[in-house]
């Protein structure tokens, strides 16, 4: 199994009630976490790529 810091690992474990909320809040917390990530990438990207257009010679 592969782990990174920014994936919630599930537990092993049969979810009651509660688990079961609080994998959902979880999934959720890990879906706007990799979404933020996503997000800082792609304006990286648009970054690195203006500069590389201001220091473009033609």
């Amino acid at each position: 199994m592969c782990e990174h810091k920014d994936v919630l690992v599930d537990g092993d474990y049969q979810p009651s009630e509660r688990q079961t909320v609080d994998a959902n809040l979880s999934q959720d917390i890990q879906i706007q976490r990799l979404t933020a990530q996503l997000t800082a990438a792609y304006h990286r990207i648009a970054a690195l790529e203006e500069q590389l257009l201001a220091t473009r010679v033609i």
